[in-house]
């Protein structure tokens, strides 16, 4: 999958959070791309030539791919249990 190997590339080279969702930075063969997606709104959209002709590119699954991904580890880690309060307790000892 194109996509994927976009991501394996590490060519998505700048991720944003803004009011209206997610800007992303994706270096292409011969050009660099803008891609905005906001999944509340079900946008994905892309600035290369497919994406301008309302296509769904390679460029714009990638960063969904990306993202996706990096919500499902941040979610994963975050919701990891906490260890046991006597776990973090530091015995003392009192010399008389």
């Amino acid at each position: 999958m194109k996509s994927a190997r976009l991501v394996n590339q590490r060519r998505i080279i700048y991720v944003r959070l803004g009011p209206d969702g997610l800007r992303a930075l994706v270096r292409g063969d011969n050009d660099i791309y803008i891609v905005f997606y906001n999944p509340e709104k079900g946008m994905l959209k892309c600035t290369c030539p497919a994406g301008m002709r309302g296509k769904l590119c390679k460029h714009a699954l990638a960063v969904k791919t990306y993202v996706d991904t990096m919500y499902t580890r941040t979610r994963m880690y975050v919701d990891q249990p906490k260890p046991p309060s006597s776990a973090l307790s530091v015995s003392r000892i009192h010399h008389a």
